[in-house]
């Protein structure tokens, strides 16, 4: 299948590709972080991920930009959002330094791509983050890389917590 895609030398597209992060299987990120917990996805061996988007789904109780979920105060240590080489160093630190300590803050990552939704039951916040506008061109993940979110907090209290990534698995011949 070669949708959106199509092979030039060497490089085939195998599939779309539509990975959340997981740890030890979970992709459940309303966890204590206070010892920090990684969520992550490397593309499997052999492929390479072409990230494009991230999606990301939080719900809770109340959500007001200042919080993060329904957690108040927001976050004191907050989230690392990082690619990993294979040698476990930092590639790419999307936030500079920075980390996510709230809602609003995840404009620092999907600019205005950020909504706050409220109705019955929980409010919710869907992140649309175009990597492939932000930087050029889709990330790209090779064996070994690792797109890694650090929660250093205890987030539990959070109804859910997910993300995903959207883009191509490709085959190099």
């Amino acid at each position: 299948m070669t949708s959106g895609l199509e092979p030039t030398a060497g490089i085939h597209a195998d599939r779309a590709l539509v990975a959340h992060l997981e740890n030890a299987g979970s992709r459940d990120m309303n966890v204590d972080g206070t010892t920090p917990v990684t969520f992550e996805y490397g593309p499997p061996a052999g492929l390479v991920a072409a990230i494009e988007r991230c999606l990301i789904h939080l719900f809770d109780s109340t959500i007001d930009p200042s919080d993060f979920g329904g957690i108040r105060p927001a976050l004191t240590n907050g989230l690392l959002v990082q690619l990993i080489e294979p040698d476990d160093s930092v590639g790419l630190d999307f936030l500079d330094g920075e980390t996510i300590n709230n809602n609003g803050e995840f404009s620092l990552l999907a600019g205005v791509d950020v909504v706050f939704e409220s109705g019955v039951g929980d409010d919710q916040i869907y992140v649309r983050w175009t990597l492939a506008l932000d930087h050029g061109a889709p990330l790209l993940l090779r064996t070994g890389d690792r797109f890694r979110v650090t929660v250093r907090d205890d987030i539990q209290a959070i109804s859910s917590f997910r993300w995903a990534l959207k883009g191509r698995l490709i085959r190099i011949a």
